[in-house]
């Protein structure tokens, strides 16, 4: 049997009545006081499916224990029954008010010890099995749906209407790290609660079908029928106003990505993607904060994993080549120096301009190992001048801001 009673009373002999009554269903542990139980509770938790106790015992009584089992997330949910021989109302009700969640009266009579244990432990299961579906579709943060919830609620609502155009709204708040960081979590917390409680009023007024939830950390999604671009527009201006309008002196800037489905079959995953790539692009942009998704995004997605490939063995390869640009003095047209400009020699692509790779570079941290590179480049070249005997002019290397946060 792996259904096991916890018996809590001072008295052995009614510890072993009740032991006599239970042991053909269950396995029968004993405890003679509060803080006995606590110990059998912590040695077998995952066990024990209720725990029968008397009010009045040394050292830790009833009333201490079940306070101390209503505290505990783990004990929290086991059924606690009292024991009790009289019909003491005050006490019934602190022991309500501890936790208890029924009362066994002395003598006890077994079928009605077996009805009330059981239905205890049926209530305490349905408990367990509802804490268990809200958390699997549920953001406990915000109480409303999580990422495979939202997903999964979107596939259906797309799929049952194969008709209707629909598109898919992410956002997220930046520099929101910044609020955890000067207000602390809890204040966090409470202005992320603030956009869900917000996002799910103004998706409840609407009686079109649409799904909403949050993604993770600051990120949020719904999805909404969509008729034309300038009524999105309206929609979000609308919900970022409402958002913003928090008692917190922090400018609450928030950035949006559309994505309109074109093929309600598309995978909601997919679909999640292509409408962050768009807020990706809005970001940064304070006359309109939000951005529609195009082809053109996921051809800059696909060069920029392209050259992410490349990298690694382009620097090996040497395809970096160290262009010389002249510096004239104005003042005489005399040359003073030179800047060196970086351009990668593609075997295949040919030549590839710096506006396309190094933003890449600057993402992925890639950038100072290049920057390294081509200041080692120029220091070579200007020894090998040096030992030619020519006394070279100085020349310029650009760095990556990156490089200002290398303690080296």
């Amino acid at each position: 049997m792996d259904k096991m009673i916890l018996v809590v009373d001072d008295e052995p002999l009614d510890r072993g009545i009740l032991k006599d009554m239970l042991d053909r269903e269950y396995d029968v542990i004993e405890a003679g006081d509060g803080k006995e139980a606590l110990g059998m509770l912590a040695q077998h938790k995952k066990s024990i499916v209720a725990v029968l106790l008397d009010l009045t015992m040394p050292q830790m009584d009833g009333f201490a224990l079940l306070e101390a089992m209503r505290e505990d997330e783990d004990y929290r949910s086991i059924p606690a029954l009292v024991l009790t021989a009289s019909s003491d109302e005050a006490a019934e009700l602190k022991a309500f008010q501890c936790g208890a969640w029924d009362f066994i009266t002395k003598p006890f009579h077994k079928d009605i010890l077996d009805f009330r244990l059981k239905n205890a432990i049926s209530r305490s299961n349905l408990s367990a099995f509802r804490q268990l579906t809200y958390i699997a579709e549920y953001d406990v943060l915000t109480d409303i749906y999580n990422k495979e919830k939202f997903f999964r609620q979107t596939k259906e609502l797309l799929h049952a209407n194969p008709d209707q155009k629909y598109c898919c709204i992410s956002f997220d708040i930046n520099r929101f790290q910044l609020i955890n960081s000067f207000y602390g979590t809890k204040e966090g917390d409470r202005m992320l609660k603030h956009v869900a409680r917000t996002l799910r009023q103004e998706m409840e007024k609407r009686h079109d079908g649409s799904t909403y939830g949050r993604i993770d950390a600051d990120i949020f999604v719904f999805c909404i029928p969509f008729k034309e671009a300038e009524k999105v527009e309206e929609e979000i201006k609308e919900l970022d106003q409402k958002i913003r309008d928090y008692d917190l002196n922090f400018d609450i800037v928030i950035t949006y990505g559309i994505y309109v489905i074109e093929d309600n079959s598309m995978p909601v995953g997919t679909i999640y993607d292509r409408s962050r790539l768009a807020a990706r692009q809005a970001k940064g942009k304070y006359i309109n904060s939000y951005a529609f998704y195009t082809e053109e995004l996921t051809k800059k997605l696909e060069t920029e994993q392209k050259i992410t490939n490349e990298m690694n063995d382009a620097l090996k390869e040497g395809q970096f080549i160290v262009y010389l640009q002249p510096k004239y003095n104005i003042r005489n047209n005399r040359l003073s120096g030179a800047e060196a400009l970086v351009r990668w020699k593609h075997p295949k692509e040919g030549m590839i301009s710096p506006g396309t790779f190094i933003p890449v570079f600057e993402r992925n941290g890639f950038i100072t190992r290049l920057d390294y590179y081509i200041w080692e480049q120029v220091c070579m070249l200007l020894r090998k001048w040096m030992d030619e005997g020519i006394m070279p002019r100085p020349i310029s290397v650009n760095v990556s801001r990156v490089n200002l946060y290398n303690p080296k």
